[in-house]
């Protein structure tokens, strides 16, 4: 059975749910590919799927059908919704040093969140995943629903972005594999956040920009007509990330970094005992 965890919906901090508040730093973790290895997973079930020999090196960009074998963004959408039904989304493993890393992070004292641009309709699957492998870690989920919020529609109602839930919730750093939120956060909250973005992923080494419309996304197969290799001159080098953004190649880099922004942050906060 899945933890207690608090009840947040896309995008969203119900009034019954106010902002988190303790004496303990708060720190905002993703999910897909920061603590579960995600698209390494969901390459393998597609490769089977779909008889394709998709790779972790296939995932150019963030968003999956700027990348080979995924079609237009109605039929990625289509084949994420089946992976999210599959036995391979919930045996996914997690991410290599994760676990060790996110137990040194609650020894500092540390609370911890997960805010992930899943939707709510994935909640006990996630839940059930992070009990299985973090059990007692996490304090909260927040879904952004980033792939099946109404966004993409022209009439779309604007929902909370990781911006503004991690301003909410008051977390004094994110954790994150996405240059696009890693930027957003870093940039438009106030004082700038502390940002590590994390993994030696092809995808977030580029921006991945998005329209309102689905029927205005650029495919693979679309600009693989017109352009070659293009992605290979969408690299962001590191010198042009906002100053307070930090890449990391996996979780034994996270954790020392942490721990000096811990320390940064512990002169404003009292109080604050490992547990």
């Amino acid at each position: 059975m899945a933890a207690d965890f608090s009840p947040l919906e896309d995008g969203d901090i119900p009034p019954s749910q106010p902002p988190l508040k303790s004496k303990q730093p708060l720190l905002a973790i993703d999910l897909d590919d920061v603590l579960m290895a995600t698209n390494e997973t969901i390459a393998q079930w597609h490769n089977v799927s779909f008889g394709t020999d998709m790779t972790l090196g296939h995932f150019y960009y963030y968003h999956y059908w700027k990348n080979p074998y995924w079609g237009t963004p109605h039929e990625t959408l289509t084949k994420v919704h089946a992976f999210y039904q599959s036995d391979a989304f919930r045996n996914a493993p997690p991410v290599d040093g994760a676990i060790a890393g996110v137990a040194e992070l609650r020894k500092m004292g540390l609370r911890l969140v997960i805010v992930t641009a899943r939707g709510s309709t994935q909640r006990q699957e996630t839940e059930e995943w992070v009990s299985k492998h973090l059990p007692g870690c996490i304090e909260a989920i927040y879904f952004t629903g980033e792939y099946v919020r109404e966004r993409f529609s022209t009439n779309a109602t604007p929902r909370a972005g990781k911006p503004a839930i991690i301003r909410d919730i008051g977390a004094f750093a994110l954790i994150d594999d996405s240059l696009d939120n890693a930027v957003s956060c870093a940039t438009e909250l106030q004082p700038h956040l502390p940002v590590i973005l994390f993994g030696s992923y092809q995808w977030n080494r580029r921006h991945s920009p998005l329209t309102r419309s689905l029927e205005g996304q650029v495919t693979y197969a679309e600009r693989s007509a017109t352009e070659s290799e293009w992605w290979k001159r969408d690299v962001v080098d590191d010198d042009a990330l906002p100053p307070t953004v930090r890449r990391v190649a996996d979780w034994k880099q996270v954790v020392p970094i942490i721990r000096v922004l811990l320390s940064e942050v512990s002169s404003h906060v009292n109080d604050v005992e490992p547990i």
